[in-house]
């Protein structure tokens, strides 16, 4: 049937042959049970096909359509969304494409989605990609041959290989009694942890931007040096345990400390810089140890020699203070009991001889030094007119000072 015109049919029509048609043509329904072959199809209803379709050329809807059997898109099938909010709804288990799969604006998938091949998602622009979701039972995992990343509620972990990774918990996790190995580390590096072995050495510099607090022992290992400093608005503080040639604490011949090594022995320092730039604390070396003090510099320095105290800044002595008095053949003695045995014989000698003629005398001398003052009384006695005999006995008057006694003969002739 050929026609120039329109064609109105409101029955049901069938054709055997071939239907051609060169005009506009509209119907309200067209069931075919054969092929159906056109350069061009639109549609502003509802296109149902149950059987096999293949699309050569461009396919446009402008409606819904429902693809119930196996679709094949030989060229490109694009859906490009925005103002007419456009959608593609595959409500089909799977989706099968043997080449790429462009899609320009947003895609939701809410079933499980397997991508076989390369994946890029995102790489170029500004905008973010959000993976996963806030819902507690869900988990993101990445996987590349050995190494996995998995996201789930409260935990985070990355790993490589066999027995090796990383776990980050959201809550406080503690480690129980029975023993933990962290391996691949070195076997000086072992430490405990509340009965945990941890074999993992760090590497570089660690920064604690706040209060560190350890209830236990702290072991630090080292080959080389050890040095903590603290800086203040006008001093600086520093601890350190270095070897021989290492930067670190030195003291001078006249027993003043500075940092500024290499040290020439195995040193430990404990030291502060005031803020006249000078260093005192205590340093101890292989072969003697010194301690210094003061604003400006009064050391100690103790070694096989015995202890010497100078002015590390000069070289010169310098004064001891509150030396009780000794009791013992090894103690020092102190000025006041200096000052009282001296004031004490110079007593005794003070005591007067007896006079021109005279057989026997008695007398009191006094005596005194550094403001120490002592009193002594002495006889004298000519036995012979060639033998003589003085005793004597001084004390200090201001007390704390010891009894001084004395005797002596004498022969003239």
């Amino acid at each position: 049937m050929n026609t120039t015109g329109n064609v109105v049919v409101g029955g049901n029509q069938t054709v055997a042959g071939t239907f051609g048609v060169t005009g506009l043509t509209s119907t309200k329904g067209i069931n075919n049970t054969g092929n159906i072959a056109t350069g061009t199809l639109n549609t502003t209803g509802n296109v149902a096909v149950g059987g096999n379709q293949t699309v050569a050329g461009t396919l446009g809807v402008n409606g819904t359509t429902a693809l119930n059997g196996a679709t094949n898109i030989n060229n490109t099938l694009t859906v490009n969304s925005g103002a007419d909010q456009a959608e593609l709804r595959v409500s089909t288990d799977t989706i099968n494409t043997a080449g790429t799969l462009t899609h320009t604006g947003a895609a939701n998938l809410n079933g499980a989605t397997t991508i076989v091949g390369s994946t890029n998602i995102n790489t170029s622009g500004t905008a973010a990609t959000a993976i996963g979701n806030n819902n507690a039972a869900t988990t993101a995992v990445v996987t590349d041959g050995n190494s996995r990343l998995s996201l789930s509620q409260g935990t985070a972990s990355l790993s490589s290989g066999t027995n090796s990774g990383f776990t980050s918990y959201s809550s406080k996790q503690i480690v129980g009694t029975a023993p933990i190995t962290l391996t691949n580390g070195s076997v000086g590096s072992q430490y405990l942890v509340r009965n945990a072995r941890i074999n993992n050495a760090i590497k570089g510099n660690t920064l604690v931007d706040g209060d560190m607090y350890i209830n236990g022992t702290f072991v630090y290992a080292s080959n080389t040096s050890a040095s903590t400093t603290v800086t203040g608005k006008s001093t600086t503080g520093n601890i350190s345990l270095v070897n021989t040639g290492q930067a670190g604490a030195v003291v001078d011949r006249n027993g003043k400390i500075s940092n500024n090594g290499p040290t020439t022995e195995a040193t430990a320092a404990m030291t502060i810089t005031n803020s006249q730039g000078n260093t005192h604390g205590f340093v101890v070396q292989e072969s003697k140890s010194t301690m210094s003090g003061g604003y400006n510099s009064s050391s100690m320095t103790l070694d096989d020699n015995g202890a010497r105290f100078t002015n590390s800044a000069s070289g010169a002595p310098v004064t001891v203070t509150g030396v009780a008095d000794g009791r013992s053949d090894y103690d020092a003695v102190n000025v006041r009991q200096f000052g009282h045995a001296i004031a004490a014989v110079s007593a005794t000698a003070n005591i007067p001889a007896p006079a021109y003629g005279k057989a026997a005398s008695v007398g009191i001398g006094l005596g005194h030094f550094m403001g120490n003052t002592a009193l002594a009384l002495g006889a004298n006695y000519r036995v012979t007119e060639n033998f003589t005999v003085k005793p004597s006995g001084a004390t200090g008057v201001d007390g704390g000072s010891k009894p001084v006694f004395g005797a002596g003969v004498g022969w003239s002739w």
